[in-house]
């Protein structure tokens, strides 16, 4: 199991136990984790569940994909090495404790998440 806590931007943090293996975006929507809107169900079409995914945890989650390195062009901050789409992040044999700082939505666009270790 990994401990993922989502911090809203306002400071609000919804802490989710998930297992190794689910995607961000499934242990968001399964644990009911608000700002994670995930419009195409994880088709990685539709970019509202990118996340900002700390240096140190990249390796974790592995690279982006071909399809989803594409997506991820047309995001804005997208120049950023950290920028993934929730639904195509997966969590791969991450340490017990992992943060997640999300921002706002804003117009309909994704809430973007910073995941980070803790402890």
């Amino acid at each position: 199991m990994v401990s993922v806590t989502f911090k809203s931007a306002d400071g609000e943090e919804t802490i989710i136990s998930v297992k190794t293996g689910v995607s961000i975006q499934e242990a968001a929507i399964n644990n009911d984790v608000p700002g994670i809107d995930a419009d195409c169900g994880g088709g990685c079409s539709c970019a509202t569940c990118h996340v900002y995914v700390a240096d140190e945890w990249l390796e974790k989650v592995g690279p982006p994909g071909e399809l989803e390195a594409s997506m991820l062009e047309v995001v804005e901050g997208s120049a950023t090495l950290d920028l993934r789409f929730a639904d195509q992040a997966v969590l791969r044999g991450a340490p017990p404790a992992k943060r997640a700082k999300q921002a706002a939505a804003e117009r309909g666009h994704a809430t973007s998440s910073k995941a980070r270790p803790t402890g």
